[in-house]
This record gives structure tokens, sequence and C-alpha cells, in this order.
């Protein structure tokens, strides 16, 4: 069983379980692009947090030509943000 995903961004309903087609991207483990996604997305509240790794934003939060459809699953672009 997989756990259940929620989009970090405020306001953002969006969740495995009510839209199981959407994915959620987890924050960067690079430091300097975390807080710039943190920034983007006004939750510089989260950039202390020892587990940020359980935090993610969701597909729609991001331009379409930045998320790619692979055989398996949709991937995010490298240098990707979210939208602000």
């Amino acid at each position: 069983m997989t756990s259940r995903k929620y989009c970090a961004i405020f306001g953002c309903n969006n969740s495995s379980i009510t839209h199981p087609e959407i994915t959620f991207f987890k924050l960067p483990g690079n430091s300097e692009k975390r807080l710039q996604w943190l920034q983007l997305i006004h939750r510089d509240d989260l950039e202390n947090k020892p587990n940020f790794t359980s935090y993610r934003v969701c597909e729609k939060h991001f331009n379409s030509e930045d998320v790619l459809q692979s055989p398996n699953r949709k991937l995010l672009k490298k240098n990707s943000l979210p939208l602000s």
C-alpha cells in the first residue's frame, strides 16, 4: 500500500486519494533549489523541517511543458520550478 500524498501549497486540496491521476513531486534534495521552491510556493515555514522529504507539490503547480510522461510515470524536467 502506498502512502497518501498531499500538495504542500496552501489552498490546494489535491491529494493522492481525491485525485489519483495527479503526480506529486518531492521537494528537491539540494538545499539551494529546495529553498527556491519554498519561496516560490510561499512555504518558508518548511525551510528548517527535518522531514522535508514528506512534502510534495502536485503537478498542477508546474507548467505543463515541465511535466514529462515516461512509459511508467510522470517526471519533472531537471530545472523546473513551481509556479508562484
